[in-house]
């Protein structure tokens, strides 16, 4: 099909030509030949009199006419995909879509395990993917790659769409048989502990409570760095060691009847807020508003006295 002499069909090829920069990749992404997405550049190349990939050593890099065609064309494909999932009648109880869900460890355990119940009783034939939230999570959701991302509010500076999807306190864990800690928790007490903490290097290359630290206060010793947020009371168990988790993981390893000890944190740390983001061109869809609605029910029954 053809548009002011375009053909559409090749959109999408131009969509992936740009991002990888590479025929090979954009073959790879398109799941076609090496040939065939060497023939699509070449018709892309004739319809824009434009090299658009431009050899460089031994990598390509885009030419300037190429550069300002990523957005606009990214953006395209978006609007097509959220027109082409648009339903007339949205009924949970018949629907067959599958939706994308980003997050961190953390939000999978305390609710979206939570949220797949609720789904496999209201909609059971809407599918769910739940994925650890990757370094290119915005350029992801650009895509329609992920549908829902989220995240902590402060990671909110977007155009995109974002809404509260609840909130968290952070406290303190520390095994029954901890020998130092007692049934209070002052500053001096929890520097004198050996700690664990979650580090997720990839998305952030410190310990969450890092970044609230007191200015005065000396660094503590860390003897344990995890690469997750619900593994955090296990470590704790059996140990002479401190950890400062979201107050819905405490409670759960509390519920799983792990013997440990909840104690607030002797420093302040504001509280933690978790949103969800989806792309603007998803906005009118009714499917995608009534999961938002489910796990924000999810959110609040699940909430306990975090």
């Amino acid at each position: 099909m053809r548009f002011l002499r375009f053909d559409l069909n090749l959109l999408v090829a131009l969509d992936a030509l740009l991002t990888e920069r590479n025929v090979t990749r954009a073959a790879e992404r398109l799941n076609i030949g090496q040939s065939a997405a060497s023939s699509a550049l070449a018709r892309l190349r004739d319809y824009f009199n434009d090299e658009l990939l431009v050899p460089s050593g031994r990598d390509l890099r885009l030419s300037a006419l190429a550069q300002t065609l990523v957005e606009p064309v990214r953006a395209t494909l978006r609007q097509a995909q959220a027109t082409l999932q648009l339903q007339p009648g949205f009924d949970p109880a018949t629907t067959e879509r599958r939706f994308t869900i980003a997050s961190s460890d953390y939000v999978i355990q305390v609710l979206l395990v939570e949220v797949v119940r609720r789904l496999a009783e209201l909609a059971p034939g809407l599918s769910v993917s739940l994925m650890r939230r990757p370094p290119d999570a915005l350029e992801q959701l650009d895509r329609g790659r992920i549908d829902l991302l989220v995240v902590p509010d402060f990671y909110l500076a977007s155009a995109h769409p974002s809404e509260l999807l609840f909130e968290d306190c952070y406290v303190c864990l520390v095994w029954d048989g901890h020998r130092s800690v007692g049934e209070t928790l002052d500053a001096a007490t929890y520097l004198a502990q050996s700690h664990v903490a979650s580090r997720q290097r990839e998305t952030r290359p410190y310990a969450f409570e890092d970044a609230h630290w007191p200015a005065e206060w000396p660094e503590r010793r860390v003897e344990v760095f995890v690469d997750d947020f619900v593994s955090v009371p296990e470590l704790v168990v059996g140990t002479q060691r401190i950890a400062t988790v979201q107050g819905r993981v405490a409670e759960q390893a509390l519920r799983r009847g792990l013997p440990l000890r909840v104690l607030p944190v002797p420093f302040s740390i504001p509280p933690l807020r978790q949103a969800m983001r989806w792309h603007a061109t998803a906005s009118a869809d009714p499917a995608l508003a009534w999961l938002r609605e489910q796990m924000g029910l999810c959110a609040q029954s699940t909430a306990g006295s975090s």
